[in-house]
């Protein structure tokens, strides 16, 4: 990480490993990527009277869910992670989709912009290797997953380990790590806080040790309690390393709704991509 503390003032404003920011800039996405941080908040990065926007062109989309956590809805677009289970079929149908679903999730923001066309825009600026979509096998990946939980919903806590889930992708084995982002369309009234632990599990037989049996998500019990738990702000951008622990609490008064996207890192002389 480049050494510009004097130079920046956002770098004072650091507390309990979390940075309020005013924009997401290479030295916290060298932050977050070394772990030196937890995460990074920008405020007012959506304008409210475009998460409402959005909000409205989602009105009656069911949305429909992981295979495993059902409660946990993706209404535009997919996940490169439900190609995990090995089956071919499912990861053409993601690449085969990738267009169809950014424009889509297009539709829902205009004439606005979206949040993860924003930030695809700001990292050209800001990351001097640039940035562009993740490709898999040559075809472009798709970012800017609009997903939520209603009433009674909860993510437990896992890691998000692309390289593990898609062990035969060559792209995913080159990741150093990746950084989820998530702006918020919709929070809970309620319950819906972001759980962020400073731990990781690196080994893979150790994870799925840690996990609940016939669950995806690791035993509370054995990981103990977050670091941090934030209750997220409308329009708030939230950054954070996904590969360590983090959770989502159950949802008492929703609903909660997020486009998200991960930013691949592969180190300070390389692009980064983007990919859901």
């Amino acid at each position: 990480m480049r050494d510009n503390s004097h130079n920046d003032p956002m770098i004072d404003k650091v507390s309990a490993g979390i940075l309020q920011a005013s924009h997401l800039s290479a030295d916290a996405i060298e932050a977050l990527a070394e772990k030196k941080i937890l995460a990074v908040r920008v405020a007012g990065y959506c304008g409210v009277d475009v998460c409402s926007h959005a909000m409205r062109k989602l009105a009656g989309n069911a949305g429909h869910g992981y295979t495993a956590e059902p409660d946990f809805r993706k209404f535009v677009g997919g996940a490169l992670f439900d190609g995990a289970e090995g089956e071919a079929e499912i990861l053409e149908n993601y690449l085969r989709n990738a267009a169809k679903w950014y424009s889509a999730c297009n539709e829902v923001f205009h004439p606005h912009i979206s949040p993860a066309d924003k930030m695809r825009h700001h990292l050209r600026e800001v990351w001097p290797a640039g940035n562009h979509m993740e490709r898999i096998g040559g075809r472009p990946a798709f970012a800017g997953l609009i997903r939520g939980f209603h009433e009674g919903a909860e993510a437990h806590p896992h890691q998000d380990m692309t390289h593990w889930d898609l062990p035969h992708m060559p792209e995913a084995q080159t990741l150093h790590t990746q950084l989820s982002c998530l702006t918020y369309l919709s929070c809970a009234g309620s319950g819906g806080e972001l759980e962020l632990w400073a731990s990781e599990i690196e080994n893979r037989p150790d994870y799925e040790a840690a996990k609940v049996r016939g669950c995806y998500g690791l035993d509370r019990e054995r990981v103990g309690p977050p670091d941090t738990a934030m209750t997220p702000r409308v329009g708030e951008l939230i950054v954070f390393n996904a590969r360590r622990i983090h959770a989502v609490r159950r949802i008492a008064q929703g609903p909660r709704c997020t486009q998200s996207f991960f930013i691949g890192y592969r180190g300070t002389d390389q692009p980064l991509s983007l990919f859901s």
